[in-house]
């Protein structure tokens, strides 16, 4: 499974696009329902480190 899948996994992100080269995702999500921690729990399951840079605007 690839970071853009598992982020995409998570039941409330719409969309997710991954930059290796700069080492970020982009993603669309229900910014009511927005479950950081299972964004991050779900790169972890795929090998990858997450972190919040800017929260939902």
């Amino acid at each position: 499974m690839r970071a853009r899948t598992a982020l995409e996994s998570v039941p409330c992100v719409r969309k997710a696009e991954v930059d290796f080269n700069k080492k970020e995702a982009y993603v669309t999500a229900d910014k009511q329902r927005l479950d950081i921690q299972a964004m991050i729990k779900a790169l972890a399951g795929v090998g990858y480190q997450g972190s919040v840079k800017s929260g939902p605007n």
